[in-house]
């Protein structure tokens, strides 16, 4: 009797939501690469006529019409999710209505300091004009100027703005963060800065008509605040526990993150395990195997409520889907697919929420988990502890485990830290292992304190207890990222070098785990077209001859990078955080992060250009110049700069007001550079 032919499924046949994830991301990508397009109408019937092709490829079984047929479908559906989300396509979209004279806002999040600003998230609800008021919708972001006064608004106040709104836009120096193009990934497409007088209180925030999980959110809040008096600790707290990063230390979120464990600070599936965990323990008096989907039943609504009340960042709902998808499976006895699971999760959130795939947050944690799923296992099975001790045994077998889900973790999450954030934390196997157990004693202290907030007595010793670990662990994670070499905080990747390290990654996991000859190949290659592309960088980097003024408020930020270095010719001692956010991009960037010794010399060539920094007003005489930096508080005397210098250009740094520079533009030529407009001036070769 003829047997049916031996095959060995692939993993998109074990994972199908592989074959519908990967058309959808492609519509994504699409949307967000080509023009915004004026209606769905034409989608509408291209999709139809896709679907025509489609069935008649059913007709005649070819398989690659089949295949085309529903990739360039769910690429379609991707498309249409993408301009749904959009909120520029809504008719009551706020940016509508440039004409009208006001309007009015939602303050949705807590105001941030900023040193001359606070900064105000905020929707827009209705735009109001001589005639009529317009209800709309739209997130935005408002700027408002301190001028000596204190905050006096509170998320949730409704406030009444002037509709001056303007396109984001960013500093323009040289390789930084596209804040822009973040937020208008976040459908948020609007600013202002506005004065105090430019903005009035409409109605304070009735906290009676807050949802529930809001008044959980508030409540927790002021119990961590109540309880915990020192703030380093009650920020961390506030941050693990319930998503609220307003009171988070920057010190210690840079410490976590060189050390890689800022992972611990965002809600993922660890607080959502931990939430389960505890679920289990109040319900053990269910102790048969058989009513365990109770747990799940039960666990699943006050999941979800936990996540949205922490604020519903990607990374947490991902872990509440994933958690969902799970739990039905176990309550419905299916078979558990970890992979077809997590690329289900992956799905659903995409077709929910299109932009989370530009997320950091998201793509870090579906990365970490896909590693998690891939190599745990492997790398586990290297090596079984055994210790005499029930005690001993658990112990090592527990830190085993951790090392291992480190390690694995890192295995694909690492090349894409290094591509965002520059930084690959030396010592994560230690600090992770110290990590896991810090975040369980911090979480199970924190709902502890929230627990008990009526309790005073107990409350205040469980936030001393609080205040304390944080205090031991921060110790222990500075001496760590001493540790780290300088050199692995200036790391970069291009997006080639990053694919090329994944397909390495894959042809080793190839060749080691499926113990096939081609993945060496494949992993061989891959390499040397890596090594290739290092090697051109860093040529190109020794060769380079720059000069950089950057757009920082205060005295201009200038600097000359020749090869793997920089020198600093003019700066603001007094605004160093702000000088090293404006150009560690560039030197990151430019492979040039050693500082040579501080320039003195004003006049210099760069690349055949004479350049000139002026500190002071110029005295009589004619002296040529290529490019002109002015380096004081000059007044607008333009004319008689002209004369003197004869440049190509003048660069007028940041460190004038609006109100100044409007008056350089009253007298402004063809040659004059104004970096506070204009973003960072650059001459290179």
């Amino acid at each position: 009797m003829p047997r049916w032919p031996k095959h060995n499924p692939h993993f998109w046949e074990t994972a199908p939501f592989f074959r519908l994830l990967l058309p959808l991301v492609a519509g994504i990508l699409l949307y967000d690469l080509l023009p915004p397009a004026p209606s769905v109408v034409p989608v509408g019937l291209a999709g139809l006529l896709l679907f025509i092709v489609f069935v008649a490829g059913f007709k005649v079984w070819n398989k690659t019409i089949i295949a085309i047929g529903s990739f360039t479908l769910l690429a379609l559906c991707g498309w249409c999710l993408s301009r749904l989300y959009d909120v520029r396509n809504d008719p009551n979209w706020f940016g509508r209505y440039s004409a009208a004279g006001a309007c009015r806002a939602v303050i949705t999040a807590p105001p941030a300091e900023k040193d001359h600003t606070w900064k105000l998230a905020v929707n827009v609800i209705s735009v109001i004009d001589s005639t009529a008021t317009y209800n709309t919708k739209g997130a935005a972001i408002v700027y408002l100027q301190k001028e000596g006064s204190p905050m006096l608004y509170h998320t949730g106040d409704t406030v009444l703005l002037t509709n001056n709104w303007q396109p984001l836009s960013n500093a323009g120096n040289p390789f930084e963060f596209d804040h822009a193009q973040y937020c208008r990934r976040n459908n948020i497409y609007r600013q202002q800065y506005c004065s105090t007088a430019q903005m009035r209180l409409y109605a304070l925030c009735d906290r009676q008509q807050l949802s529930f999980t809001a008044k959980l959110h508030n409540y927790c809040m002021d119990a961590l605040e109540r309880y915990i008096p020192h703030p380093t600790t009650m920020g961390l707290i506030q941050g693990m526990l319930i998503g609220d990063e307003v009171n988070l230390d920057p010190e210690l979120r840079r410490s976590f993150a060189d050390t890689g464990i800022v992972h611990v600070i965002a809600i993922s599936g660890g607080n959502v395990m931990m939430f389960f965990v505890l679920i289990g323990w109040l319900m053990l008096w269910l102790k048969h195997r058989k009513y365990r989907w109770v747990q799940y039943v039960i666990a699943l609504p006050l999941v979800w409520i936990y996540v949205v009340m922490a604020g519903a960042s990607p990374s947490a709902i991902r872990a509440a889907v994933m958690f969902s998808v799970l739990a039905l499976g176990f309550v419905m006895d299916k078979d558990n697919n970890a992979l077809n699971q997590l690329l289900a999760t992956a799905f659903i959130l995409l077709c929910a929420q299109p932009s989370w795939l530009y997320s950091l947050g998201f793509q870090l944690s579906f990365v970490a988990v896909l590693s998690l799923i891939l190599f745990y296992s492997p790398i586990h099975r290297l090596y079984r502890p055994a210790f005499r001790s029930k005690i001993g045994q658990w112990l090592v077998k527990n830190i085993w485990a951790t090392i291992c889900a480190s390690f694995a973790a890192e295995i694909l999450v690492a090349p894409l830290s290094i591509y965002y954030f520059h930084n690959f934390p030396a010592m994560f196997l230690v600090a992770n292992v110290l990590a896991a157990i810090f975040m369980f004693a911090v979480l199970i202290l924190g709902i502890l304190t929230v627990v008990t907030r009526f309790i005073a007595p107990i409350a205040t010793v469980v936030g001393q207890l609080d205040i304390l670990v944080v205090k031991c662990f921060s110790g222990l994670v500075n001496a760590l990222q001493q540790l780290s070499p300088a050199s692995f905080h200036y790391l970069q990747l291009s997006a080639i070098q990053l694919a090329c390290i994944y397909i390495v990654i894959a042809g080793l996991g190839i060749l080691l785990l499926l113990r096939n000859k081609k993945g060496a190949f494949i992993s061989l290659a891959a390499t040397i077209v890596l090594l290739l592309s290092l090697i051109a960088d860093k040529y190109h980097s020794l060769q380079q001859d720059r000069l950089i003024v950057y757009n920082t408020s205060g005295k201009p930020r200038v600097e000359r990078i020749t090869g793997d270095g920089y020198t600093m010719l003019s700066t603001d001692m007094a605004n160093t955080q702000k000088i090293s956010y404006a150009t560690t991009p560039a030197h990151i960037a430019l492979q040039a992060w050693h500082q040579h010794k501080i320039g003195d010399q004003r006049l210099f060539l760069v690349n055949g250009k004479r350049i000139l920094i002026l500190d002071t007003p110029a005295a009589a005489g004619h002296f040529p110049v290529d490019y002109l930096i002015l380096n004081y508080h000059a007044g607008p005397d333009l004319a008689m700069l002209q004369t003197i210098y004869t440049p190509k250009a003048i660069i007028l740094g940041n460190n004038y007001s609006y109100k100044e520079r409007q008056q350089w533009n009253k007298v402004s030529a063809a040659q004059l550079y104004k970096v506070g407009d204009n973003g960072a001036f650059t001459i290179e070769q």
